[in-house]
């Protein structure tokens, strides 16, 4: 009964200790400094590091992107939402 007790515990906390890491998020390396609605130009040319999960795995890797590219990537995401991955979709806010 103890041991099985004991058993219990050493795979909670190594169970444990693994899933803590799993829901981390992702660390930025290089901050961008300003709010992005006052961006000044000179900060589209601000390089940013973050560690990024391989898709389908458990493993990080370091992924540096331009401020502008960051921009734009997350701008084209969200007008494949609005448009629900339609290119030829009319965009509403125009």
């Amino acid at each position: 009964m103890i041991r099985m007790l004991i058993v219990a515990i050493a795979v909670f906390c190594t169970f444990g200790a693994i899933g803590c890491k799993r829901t981390r998020p992702p660390e930025t390396t290089a901050a961008v400094g300003g709010s992005e609605a006052g961006a000044s130009a000179g900060d589209e040319d601000q390089l940013i590091c973050r560690r990024e999960r391989i898709t389908g795995s458990h493993q990080t890797r370091k992924v540096c992107r331009y401020q502008r590219d960051v921009r734009r990537q997350r701008d084209d995401a969200r007008d494949q939402v609005r448009t629900g991955g339609n290119a030829n979709a009319p965009n509403p806010n125009e």
